[in-house]
């Protein structure tokens, strides 16, 4: 016969933190694994909004540089 007082389950956390620990080690080297992979593959896809951001902030600065330009002409063809 067993004596059950010294034979304890594994606590659930116990348990949970090990899986998690197991996880995490397999998602970082998955992730290492494919991250060429995605980088290769994200501009193919997907155009990127950061640098279209940038060109079209260039666009509108060389518009308003343009138009305060413009401004500066008039004010000076204002007789004193």
């Amino acid at each position: 016969m067993i004596d059950r007082s010294s034979v304890r389950p594994p606590t659930l956390h116990a348990t949970l933190e090990d899986d998690t620990r197991t996880a995490s080690r397999r998602a970082v080297l998955s992730g290492i694994a494919n991250a060429p992979t995605l980088a290769a593959s994200a501009p193919a896809t997907e155009p990127d909004r950061v640098l279209a951001a940038i060109e079209g902030h260039r666009r509108a600065a060389v518009v308003f540089e343009a138009v305060i330009d413009e401004v500066r002409e008039l004010e000076d063809s204002i007789p004193p």
